[in-house]
């Protein structure tokens, strides 16, 4: 199901008053949203897999996401910056506003409804032809970068670098930064219709997002990999396409638990949620 491309939305006035004291204007410093992903079995990938070559795989997911960033960046009219970094088995996806949030007025936190067209650019593609899985957590906050140095660093890193590995699955949950600034994004009055859509169907609450022992579980929103469409036949079809897909993996012990655990997000997603929608006791905003 495609989705219409988002429009960008200005900030509130109040909110550009009290972030004018705070926010360090220097060119490389940036605010936006940082989404940090590292490939499961990548050390299986290199040692013990012969169908494929994992540089080829790196090189295909960087071209897709350079393709899917020039479109975006071409449709904003340059009004968004998109950076990354491929690090061994970490991809690092970053985006901001091209200018600095207190010269245009726009809310960087809508950000948001973009960020799914570069993950999808790549995760479920990659997964279906070369069983390569991401798990991973999205942030925000400042972070400064710097695409000559291929450098990275703050605030907004260094959290979504301690919530990336917390979760025993495969996919993308917002950490607890992220989670508050699309929750204030959402109660906004004058919030789009079109972006509390992207932003409702692209990240789901769940309830039993499964946090390794001794993680805090207070993170609710993963990132929705598959189509929750209202259609019984097309999710059916999708049950079945991702059963097929998991049915061919080799299920050792250290991944088994992260494979299950990912069938039960999209089992909710497909049935559960759909069913709970239907009935009027689940709201997802």
């Amino acid at each position: 199901m495609k989705k219409k491309a988002p429009v960008l939305q200005r900030a509130p006035k109040e909110m550009l008053d009290a972030m004018k004291e705070d926010i360090d204007l220097s060119y490389r410093r940036k605010n936006g949203y940082v989404m940090m992903l590292d490939v499961l079995g990548f050390r299986e990938f290199v040692t013990k897999r012969h169908d494929i070559d994992f540089f080829d795989i790196w090189k295909s997911i960087k071209v897709s996401i350079n393709k899917k960033k020039d479109e975006i960046q071409n449709r904003f009219d340059g009004r968004v910056n998109i950076d990354f970094l491929c690090l061994s088995d970490t991809l690092i996806v970053c985006i901001s506003l091209a200018n600095n949030p207190l010269s245009d007025s726009i809310d960087d936190r809508v950000l948001i409804t973009i960020l799914p067209e570069l993950i999808n650019s790549f995760f479920q593609p990659q997964m279906q032809s070369n069983s390569v899985f991401f798990r991973g957590a999205i942030s925000y906050g400042q972070y400064s970068f710097s695409a000559e140095q291929n450098i990275i660093m703050g605030p907004a890193l260094d959290e979504a670098s301690e919530w990336y590995e917390t979760v025993d699955w495969i996919g993308i949950i917002l950490s607890p930064s992220a989670e508050y600034a699309v929750e204030m994004f959402l109660s906004r009055n004058d919030v789009l219709e079109e972006h509390k859509t992207i932003i409702q169907t692209t990240f789901h609450k769940y309830p039993r997002i499964p946090f390794k022992l001794g993680i805090p579980s207070i993170c609710h929103y993963a990132f929705c990999w598959i189509d929750p469409t209202r259609d019984d036949d097309i999710r059916k079809a999708n049950w079945v396409l991702v059963l097929g897909l998991f049915s061919q993996l080799k299920h050792s012990i250290s991944y088994a638990t992260k494979y299950s655990n990912a069938l039960e997000f999209i089992k909710y997603i497909l049935f559960e949620e759909h069913e709970k929608k239907n009935s009027g006791t689940i709201n997802n905003s």
